[in-house]
């Protein structure tokens, strides 16, 4: 009896599967299209490392922290990316890192001291094709970097 409850179980649940699939399948519409604008811009997430270092020499003579957190790992965005050609493109991104960097214990005031930076960027992309399969390419453009401190007392 436990035999065919588990068959029908499984019948039915492969039922319901392959009426969700079909049913996807019926709702695409192949008449929409991306607005003019749109269709070459694209946008992007990519999550990557910032290799800075930070120390106790970039506080004030006389401070001193007991440990300094150096979180590496970042997350950049493409908040606009825009294809002119195939071998031309532009983007405006913004990278930060996913936890900012801390101070700990500045002089013993069992604080944490937060220092933030944010890089924002608008940089334009050549490719030169070398074959088919293989292109080489140049990426520059203009960046602003902003950093906040902290103050003690």
């Amino acid at each position: 009896m436990k035999v065919v409850k588990r068959e029908v179980t499984f019948a039915v649940t492969c039922l319901l599967l392959g009426l969700l699939i079909c049913y996807g399948c019926f709702a695409q519409d192949k008449n929409a299209q991306y607005p003019g604008l749109l269709s070459k811009a694209y946008f992007g997430v990519d999550v990557g490392s910032i290799n800075y270092s930070f120390s106790n020499k970039h506080l004030k003579t006389g401070y001193k922290a007991e440990t300094i957190d150096l979180p590496h790992t970042a997350v950049h965005l493409t908040l606009l990316g825009y294809r002119f050609n195939k071998n031309f493109s532009t983007r405006i991104t913004y990278m930060r890192p996913v936890e900012w960097v801390q101070y700990k214990n500045i002089n013993g005031d069992k604080l944490m001291h937060s220092v933030w930076m944010n890089v924002g960027g608008l940089t334009g992309k050549v490719q030169f094709p070398v074959t088919k399969k293989i292109s080489l390419f140049a990426e520059g453009g203009l960046g602003l970097i902003t950093r906040n401190g902290f103050e003690i007392e």
